[in-house]
């Protein structure tokens, strides 16, 4: 078993790697943290939603690069990864924009 990537494929692939845990622990943290913050569950009002423009800014360059390394990867003929990569970066996009238009912000 080889710990450093020998091919320009398997190279894209460990770089995905980053921005796929991202959008995971986003994810997963996000409801999470939401529910945590004083007032009406759902609502969040002042600086805290600074926060989460800021989140959906960054969320905004990981679904970018995702999809760059996805078209990289569908060029060395990577279909799959090409695939998992498009969907994380569509996942990125909901989760950040998802939340972010939600009724409930003001």
């Amino acid at each position: 078993m080889k710990i450093v990537p020998t091919t320009g494929e398997n190279w894209i692939r460990l770089i995905t790697w980053p921005f796929k845990g991202l959008v995971l622990a986003y994810g997963v943290f996000y409801p999470f943290w939401l529910y945590s913050q004083p007032g009406v569950p759902g609502t969040i009002e002042g600086p805290d939603y600074s926060v989460i423009e800021k989140a959906a800014l960054a969320y905004l360059f990981v679904a970018i690069a995702l999809l760059l390394l996805s078209g990289v990867q569908s060029s060395l003929s990577d279909r799959r990864g090409a695939f998992w990569s498009a969907a994380f970066a569509v996942l990125a996009l909901i989760i950040a924009y998802g939340g972010t238009f939600h009724p409930h912000f003001k």
